[in-house]
């Protein structure tokens, strides 16, 4: 990058959205885990989708490396520059497009706030059809990036299946546009899917039409407490046969977990054993939503699969009890630096156990000072936190994570629920994806990114050349 560079970057764009401070830059250049920081020297905040294309079209010309960035949430490094590439923020593309008060479909563009959707949909007596811990400052282009799952996937789905329109512009500046927001759409290729979840490594995301649903008039939320994993998956059956119209969320933690909330946030968790479950109900009307879930835990209580629980009185009590789930990242990161993993299995019973191997194979190492399991029971996904009180090598690192993706491969499971491939879990992608299925990817690359200028060194390691002579 040049001079002359950044003073076609000034003719594109107003002077205050070309960023070259170092101060400004220092948040920009480093993940929000702390494991993967860059070196940009500048960074482009474009208003427009027209800006975005010329941005890129002028960056292609030049073969100039670029790293799409929204809330800089995201837990894999996939946000953030690997060395000095250029930083492109769609922070500033923060419109509401449309509404249609009708079917609830919402467009949006990438920059908008997830919560700030929320709070827009809900107005109209709609939600967002996903809720993320982060919801306060990722955005939507970055959520469909990654395609972000969260703690109602149960309910509502991914993000993925929920996107019934988008706008992406590709590497060479190429606007692709499909707003139209149809439910039923039968014509083709469904180029959007490729895009969404490709972390931007094929496209940048400029705007979106996403279905929401119908806010809930009435959410039961209820804290149960449990001795064994294989009562969660005992009690997730019930909660299926007992409540399966209403159930939207399934999830666990463990003890560690209650201990970490305790220590660093001064929660005071009401568990009472070595698991805790919140299973949350919601619908239109109270009686039956209270019914259904009080009859749930006499079934379990009756069944001895759970010890004892509680059901939130008010919402005011409900916040309380869902705060400890979302709290539980900011406990693990407050305890050290901490070695996150995202996992799935099919078999559900299969999950917790690779918490438990990583404890025994890690029980003498003196820097661990912490092995946490929690997540979305109903969806398959374990989060595995290992908080280290010192920043370990990369070679100590890379033999946690073959220990940990190893299992994983055993099992046929995904290395990747729901955090995505970005910088931190590369190496492994081949842990979860056939050589075939990896050559497809490379395929698909090199047609929207000949020049391999869109987010290098992320998702597919830009030293291959086996299927891409380029990237």
């Amino acid at each position: 990058m040049t001079a002359s560079d950044v003073a076609v970057f000034r003719q594109i764009l107003d002077a205050k959205d070309v960023i070259e401070d170092e101060a400004d830059l220092a948040g920009m250049n480093v993940d929000w885990t702390g494991r993967f920081k860059g070196e940009s020297r500048l960074a482009l905040m474009p208003r427009t989708t027209e800006q975005v294309a010329d941005l890129l079209r002028h960056c292609q010309k030049r073969k100039l490396a670029v790293v799409p960035q929204g809330g800089n949430t995201g837990l894999v490094g996939g946000g953030v520059p690997i060395r000095d590439e250029i930083i492109v923020s769609l922070g500033r593309m923060k419109k509401v497009l449309d509404h249609d008060p009708v079917t609830g479909t919402v467009a949006l563009e990438a920059g908008v706030i997830l919560e700030r959707a929320d709070q827009f949909v809900r107005e109209h007596g709609r939600m967002m059809p996903i809720d993320l811990g982060a919801k306060g400052s990722c955005m939507i282009g970055g959520c469909l990036a990654t395609n972000a799952g969260g703690i109602r996937v149960l309910r509502y789905g991914s993000l993925r299946s929920n996107v019934l329109g988008l706008q992406a512009v590709c590497a060479d500046g190429t606007v692709l546009d499909n707003m139209r927001g149809l439910q039923k759409d039968n014509t083709g290729y469904d180029w959007k899917q490729l895009i969404v979840g490709s972390e931007g490594t094929l496209a940048l995301i400029t705007a979106a039409v996403i279905k929401t649903w119908p806010a809930p008039k009435d959410i039961q939320v209820a804290l149960l407490s449990l001795d064994s994993y294989e009562q969660i998956g005992k009690l997730y059956s019930l909660a299926q046969s007992e409540c399966a119209e209403v159930l939207s969320a399934f999830e666990f933690w463990d003890e560690s977990a209650k201990g970490l909330l305790q220590k660093h946030l001064k929660l005071k968790v009401p568990q009472t054993s070595q698991f805790a479950v919140l299973i949350e109900v919601s619908g239109s009307e109270k009686e039956p939503n209270s019914e259904k879930l009080l009859r749930l835990l006499e079934i379990a209580m009756e069944k001895e699969i759970i010890l004892d629980g509680s059901i939130a009185q008010d919402e005011t009590q409900a916040k309380v009890f869902w705060s400890f789930r979302e709290s539980i990242p900011e406990a693990c990161a407050k305890e050290g630096l901490v070695l996150k993993f995202d996992l799935s299995l099919g078999r559900s019973q299969a999950l917790y156990s690779i918490v438990e191997r990583m404890r025994d194979n890690l029980k003498n190492d003196a820097t661990v000072s912490s092995i946490t399991g929690y997540g979305h029971f109903g969806d398959g996904n374990l989060h595995l936190n290992i908080s280290m009180d010192q920043l370990p090598d990369r070679e100590k690192v890379l033999r946690i994570e073959k220990q940990v993706f190893g299992y994983i491969r055993e099992n046929g499971g995904s290395i990747s629920a729901e955090h995505g491939i970005g910088q931190a879990k590369m190496p492994f992608l081949h842990y979860s994806r056939s050589d075939t299925e990896i050559a497809l990817m490379y395929q698909l690359k090199g047609l929207f990114d000949p020049s391999g200028i869109l987010n290098i060194g992320k998702v597919l390691s830009p030293k291959t050349t086996k299927y891409f002579n380029v990237y």
